[in-house]
């Protein structure tokens, strides 16, 4: 399997990042700035299937033009959807592909590429300020990248047993299974 990392224009705004930073300031000592990068994974066809390669040009018209790479640094974190699913974003932005002509993808996410400034390591709980674990994983190398597009195997139906256990057992399978159900839900 082949993956094309592409880096987009940044969409975050600046009042977003701003929010971002005061809330992970009180998380992280030292933390004095905040850089966020969206990029675009691009599952690519494999070329035994007969299929060529997309072209790079041709993904950068339909995708819109940004760098030629993810910026670096120490503490860098890559956001991307849950791993194991297809985003709703991921469905579309295909699909427009495949209308428009652009040969050879076979499936294109969008993550975003955070680096915080001052801060040697994100601590779990800015991790958890950085994505919503219901919706997205969040890695730490690049190579991991890949991961993206792997597909989970079908498990067997688990069932939660509420009218036995109560309360306590909703709140395991809450816990063990990431559910990421509030206290209300």
């Amino acid at each position: 399997m082949t993956v094309l990392v592409v880096p987009s224009a940044r969409r975050l705004s600046d009042f977003r990042i701003e929010a971002l930073l005061a809330r992970l300031g009180p998380l992280l000592p030292g933390l004095c700035g905040l850089q966020v990068q969206d990029f675009f994974l691009v599952k690519v066809q494999d070329p035994a299937d007969g299929v060529a390669a997309p072209d790079l040009s041709e993904l950068r018209g339909l995708l819109g033009d940004g760098p030629e790479h993810l910026p670096e640094g120490r503490a860098r974190c890559l956001v991307v959807p849950r791993l194991g699913t297809v985003s709703p974003w991921s469905s579309k932005a295909t699909d427009i592909a495949r209308v428009c002509g652009v040969r050879g993808v076979q499936r294109i996410e969008l993550g975003r590429v955070v680096i915080p400034q001052g801060v040697d390591r994100l601590n779990q709980a800015a991790l958890a300020e950085l994505h919503d674990p219901m919706m997205e994983s969040v890695l730490t190398d690049v190579a991991q990248l890949q991961h993206v597009f792997d597909v989970q195997p079908v498990r067997a139906l688990l069932r939660v047993p509420v009218l036995a256990a109560g309360r306590e057992a909703l709140a395991t399978a809450n816990r063990d299974w990431g559910l990421a159900l509030s206290d209300d839900e």
